[in-house]
């Protein structure tokens, strides 16, 4: 006997408790009411929200706020080089006191000693150390200068290129949304 040859078999119909029905009826109540309150939400913040203008603004503050703190986080910066420059020709400064602290000392300590040279040899080779010093740093000094007013201009150059760029990609959005705009307007037409 083939099995598509026999009648269906009778299933009895389904019944339902009377507290599932209730839980059901609960659910779509609920469910209505959810979806009605959701409408309303959307229809609020559609009415709520900002305008193209608005939004062009918020983004045009929102660049200018973005260039301004890398303007200060690069105005930190340079102040803190130089900070740390000035930092360092201080501490240059402190050693060649004390070098000139070390040379009166020994001119002190040999006067006793009255010879017919006026300077000792000792003398003669904290000057020496001294003067040798004393070159080695304002060179270094130098160097650090050249160094700063490259680094500045450099800074500048880029800051110059940040602010054109930026422009430039203002204008090209502007012309955008104006092509969006007259688009939309062929379309509405």
């Amino acid at each position: 006997m083939d099995p598509k040859d026999l009648p269906p078999p009778k299933r009895a119909p389904k019944t339902i408790s009377l507290k599932r029905s209730m839980a059901q009826s609960a659910i779509k109540e609920a469910k209505a009411n959810i979806e009605k309150s959701l409408s309303s939400i959307r229809t609020k913040i559609k009415d709520q929200a900002p305008s193209n203008n608005a939004l062009k603004a918020m983004e045009e503050r929102l660049l200018q706020l973005q260039i301004k703190t890398i303007n200060e986080r690069e105005l930190l910066k340079e102040t803190k080089e130089s900070l740390q420059a000035k930092e360092a020709s201080l501490l240059e400064r402190e050693a060649i006191l004390e070098a000139r602290e070390k040379f009166v000392e020994s001119r002190y300590e040999s006067m006793p000693d009255k010879s017919n040279d006026p300077v000792s040899p000792e003398e003669r080779n904290a000057l020496e150390s001294l003067r040798l010093e004393l070159e080695r740093r304002e060179h270094t000094l130098k160097e650090i200068e050249e160094l700063l007013v490259e680094r500045e201009s450099y800074i500048e150059e880029c800051e110059n290129e940040l602010v054109s760029r930026s422009l430039a990609m203002t204008e090209k959005e502007a012309q955008l949304e104006q092509l969006e705009e007259n688009i939309q307007q062929m379309r509405d037409a």
